[in-house]
C-alpha cells in the first residue's frame, strides 16, 4: 500500500506540467469526496475523463496522486471570493476583510480581495493545494463586481488584479489557474489563466464570450438540465455548435449538487464513486441560483438548499436549517436579441424587440442585450457595467 502511494506521488510530482487540450473530457465532483480504490490498478470512472475538478480541502493527497497516476489532470476547487464559516481556516479572517453578506445566507460574506490578510489566507490555500499535488486551482466567486451585493466590495479592476495575484502564486508553485464564470474579465486575464470553468453559458447564451479563448485553451462547461440524463433533443441542441456556442467546449450535464453523476454529449453517462466528506459543511450548491426546466418538460430542476456557489458536501450530511433559496441569481446576462434561441431561453422575445425578465441584465457598458424590462419591473443601475430588472 505504502509503495504505490509513494510511486503515485512521484508520478504526480512529475505531472504538474498539465497538458491542457481544447475539448478534453472532464468530470467535476464537489458533493462528497472521490474515493480512491484500494487497488491502484482499478480505474476511477469516468476512466476516459482527462480532467477532474474536486474540492481542495476535502480530497486526500493520495486520491489526487492516484488520479494523476491514471493520467488525469486534477483541478482543486476553493472559494476565493467569499467567506465560508465552515472552512478550517475561517477563523483567520478578520471583520475588516468582509464586505456585504450574501442576502440569503447572512453568515457568508463577500471578501475584500485587496485585503492583505485575505491574500495571505488565499496564498496559504494555494500552498495547501500544491502540497496535495494539485495540477491547477479552480478559485470560485471572483465575480462580486457583477453582483448587487458584491459590487460595493469588489470592483472589476480589483477582480482582475486579484486573479493575476492568485495566478502568480499558483505559477510560483508550479500550478496553473483557471477562471470560474467571471466572463466580463476573461479578456483581461486570459494570459494568466490556463483554462476556464463555466456554469450554464449554454442556458444563458453566454458561451460566445469564449470564442477567441477556446482557440487555444479549454473551457469546461457545466449545464444543469432536468431531467438527467437529458433527452436526445436537449442533448443535441445543447451540444450543437452555433453563433452563441463555439466548437470545442468540454460540456458535462450535472445535477445542481455536483455529485458523482455525469452525462456527456455522446449520450454516455457515469457515476464516480464517492464517500461522505466534512459533516460540518452545509449541503452543496451551484454557482447559479435559478432553476431552469427545459421548455419541453414541466418538471423543475432539483433545487439545492444553498445554490449560489459550488459547495463540497454529501447527501448524508444533515440538512441545513436555512430555507431553500427562492429568488433567482444576480448573475449578469449577456444574451443578445440577435442571437439564436437557446434550448434554455432566458428572455422573452416580443414583437418590436426583446423584453428582459425580472432579475435579467438590462444595461451596462458594451451591453447588447435587451434594455426594456417586463411590465412591473424597472432597469436599475448597479455599476457602469451592470444594470438589472428589479
Amino acid at each position: 500500500m505504502f509503495f504505490w502511494i509513494v510511486w503515485a506521488w512521484a508520478f504526480a510530482t512529475a505531472a504538474f506540467g498539465a497538458d491542457y487540450k481544447v475539448g478534453q473530457k472532464f468530470q467535476i465532483v464537489l458533493s462528497n469526496v472521490v474515493v480512491a480504490p484500494s487497488n491502484p490498478s482499478t480505474k476511477i470512472i469516468p476512466a476516459d475523463a482527462e480532467v477532474f475538478d474536486i474540492d481542495m480541502f476535502e480530497t486526500e493527497a493520495s486520491t489526487i496522486a492516484l488520479l494523476q497516476a491514471q493520467g488525469k489532470i486534477v483541478l482543486c476547487y476553493f472559494s476565493a471570493g467569499t467567506y465560508e464559516p465552515y472552512r478550517p481556516d475561517s477563523g483567520q479572517f478578520q471583520a475588516s476583510d468582509k464586505g456585504k453578506a450574501l442576502p440569503e445566507w447572512p453568515d457568508e460574506y463577500w471578501l475584500k480581495v485587496t485585503s492583505t490578510n485575505v491574500r495571505n489566507i488565499m496564498t496559504a490555500r494555494i500552498q495547501l493545494a500544491a502540497s496535495k499535488g494539485c495540477n491547477g486551482i479552480d478559485p470560485d466567486n471572483t465575480d462580486a463586481y457583477a453582483n448587487p451585493t458584491g459590487n460595493t466590495t469588489v470592483t472589476m479592476a480589483e477582480a482582475i488584479d486579484y486573479i493575476k495575484f492568485l495566478g502568480g502564486i499558483a505559477t510560483g508553485l508550479n500550478m496553473t489557474i483557471g477562471l470560474k464564470n467571471s466572463l466580463q474579465i476573461l479578456s483581461d486575464v486570459s494570459d494568466t489563466i490556463s483554462f476556464a470553468v463555466n456554469e450554464e453559458c449554454g442556458f444563458y447564451q453566454e458561451c460566445y464570450w469564449y470564442k477567441d479563448f477556446i482557440a487555444s485553451k479549454p473551457v469546461y462547461q457545466i449545464e444543469y438540465p432536468t431531467p438527467l440524463p437529458p433527452s436526445a433533443s436537449v442533448r443535441t441542441s445543447s451540444c450543437a455548435v452555433n453563433p452563441t456556442q463555439p466548437a470545442g467546449l468540454s460540456l458535462v450535464f450535472k445535477n445542481l449538487s455536483l455529485d458523482g453523476y455525469v452525462s456527456y454529449c455522446d449520450g454516455s453517462s457515469d457515476t464516480t464513486d464517492t464517500k461522505p466528506g466534512d459533516a460540518n459543511a452545509p449541503p452543496p450548491r451551484s454557482s447559479k441560483t435559478t432553476v431552469h426546466p427545459h421548455p419541453s418538460t414541466t418538471s423543475s430542476r432539483p433545487t439545492s438548499s444553498k445554490p449560489s456557489q459550488t459547495r463540497s458536501s454529501t447527501t448524508s450530511r444533515p440538512t441545513s436549517s436555512r430555507p431553500p433559496q427562492t429568488t433567482p441569481s444576480y448573475s449578469s446576462r449577456t444574451t443578445s436579441s440577435a442571437m439564436p434561441s437557446s434550448p434554455y431561453p432566458s428572455q422573452t422575445n416580443q414583437p418590436g424587440g426583446c423584453i428582459a425578465k425580472h432579475w435579467d441584465q438590462c444595461g451596462g457598458q458594451n451591453w447588447k442585450g435587451c434594455t426594456v424590462c417586463a411590465s412591473g419591473f424597472t432597469c436599475k443601475f448597479s455599476n457602469p457595467y451592470y444594470s438589472q430588472c428589479l
